[in-house]
C-alpha cells in the first residue's frame, strides 16, 4: 500500500472516531446569572452563553428540564473597588460540584468577559 493511503485511511479513521464522540457525551447546562441592576456593561445571560458556547463551538445551554448542570453567576463589587464573579456548579439534583471566583480591580466588570468565557467553557468542557 503506497504512504499517501496509508496516511488517509488512519485519519479517516481517526475523524470516524472523533465525530462519534462530539455531542452526546458532552455535558449540557442551565445558566442562572446575578448582577447588580447598574452594571450594565456585565455580561448578560445571552452574552455570556454565546461566549462559551462559541469557545466551545456547540449548543451548552439548554432549558432547566434537560439540562446535566446547574451554574450559578454572580457578579458583585468588591469592597475598595472593583469586581468579583462567582460560579457554582451543582448536578441537576441540586448536589453541589465545585465553585470558581474571578476578580478584577478594573472600574467595569467587563474586564472579566473572556477570562469568565473561558472558565465556565472549561468547566462544561467535560464527558457527562
Amino acid at each position: 500500500m503506497k504512504p499517501g493511503w496509508a496516511l488517509l485511511l488512519f485519519c479517516a479513521a481517526f475523524l470516524d472516531v472523533r465525530a462519534g464522540d462530539a455531542e452526546p457525551s458532552s455535558l449540557t447546562a442551565v445558566l442562572t446569572l446575578r448582577k447588580p441592576d447598574a452594571s450594565p456593561e456585565c455580561f448578560d445571560q445571552s452574552g455570556i452563553q454565546a461566549a462559551v458556547e462559541a469557545r466551545l463551538g456547540r449548543a451548552v445551554f439548554v432549558g432547566e428540564s434537560s439540562a446535566d448542570v446547574r451554574l450559578e453567576l454572580t457578579f458583585s463589587v468588591q469592597p475598595g473597588g472593583g469586581w468579583r464573579a462567582e460560579l457554582m456548579l451543582s448536578s441537576r439534583g441540586g448536589r453541589f460540584l465545585g465553585s470558581r471566583e474571578l476578580s478584577t480591580r478594573a472600574e467595569h466588570c467587563s474586564a472579566l468577559d473572556d477570562s469568565l468565557a473561558l472558565v465556565v467553557a472549561l468547566l462544561l468542557d467535560i464527558p457527562r
